[in-house]
């Protein structure tokens, strides 16, 4: 909605939405270099070109063992009580009776580790189960900041 970014022209189009909230268009030529001398030797600047604002996606979800895990957003992993470097994912559904109920999981853990190898993604934490099979996985969790140790039988 700006006249003509690609020229440093940012003043806002009488079409505007901005103007009815308020927002007055100002000169473009009235700041910046005004020496004339320094004018003829200053260099225009180079304007990058304009970006449409990317959509934020939302966090990864699938179902292992009859839960519901999901990827975390770097903010998230503050309130698990963890650094975001340390990993993991979030188990945001436990039902009762499920295989991940049974291994003593509850909706709120984090999961960080299977049998010893790193999770910090929900796709992880599909291929690390199928490289197991039907092994039982050692699992490292966080539950109300503290970390813990649990067995899933598949």
């Amino acid at each position: 909605m700006f006249i003509d970014p690609a020229k440093g022209d940012f003043r806002v189009r009488e079409d505007s939405p901005a103007l009815k909230l308020g927002f007055k268009n100002f000169p473009m030529d009235r700041f910046g270099v005004k020496t004339p001398s320094l004018k003829s030797i200053a260099r225009t600047p180079e304007i990058p070109p304009m970006q449409a604002e990317k959509k934020k996606r939302a966090p990864a979800t699938v179902e292992w063992f009859g839960a519901r895990l999901q990827d975390l957003g770097s903010e998230a992993f503050s309130a698990y009580g963890i650094a975001k470097d340390a990993g993991g994912v979030a188990l945001i559904e436990v039902p009762k009776g499920s295989v991940a109920a049974r291994a003593g999981l509850v909706s709120g853990d984090h999961l960080l580790q299977i049998n010893g190898q790193r999770v910090e993604k929900v796709g992880q934490v599909q291929r690390l189960t199928e490289q197991f099979d039907t092994q039982p996985l050692t699992l490292k969790i966080v539950r109300d900041q503290t970390p813990r140790t649990l067995t899933l039988q598949p």
